[in-house]
């Protein structure tokens, strides 16, 4: 799954596909609302990397 950044606004190809045709509006806006986006794979990655019940801080 590809993910990655377009004009500095986050992208999810994963996410795209889902809206079909929609997909372009994806590209007008920030759709996360200031979350980070990640896919089922990426998030199963993250969770792998850390032990249970560690907090996750994400910076600016």
């Amino acid at each position: 799954m590809m993910t990655g950044r377009l004009r500095g606004r986050p992208v999810s190809f994963e996410h795209m596909a889902y809206f079909g045709w929609l997909a372009f509006l994806t590209h007008m806006f920030d759709w996360t609302n200031g979350c980070i986006a990640v896919t089922n794979a990426e998030m199963d990655e993250i969770r792998d990397m850390v032990p249970n019940n560690t907090a996750i801080v994400t910076n600016p």
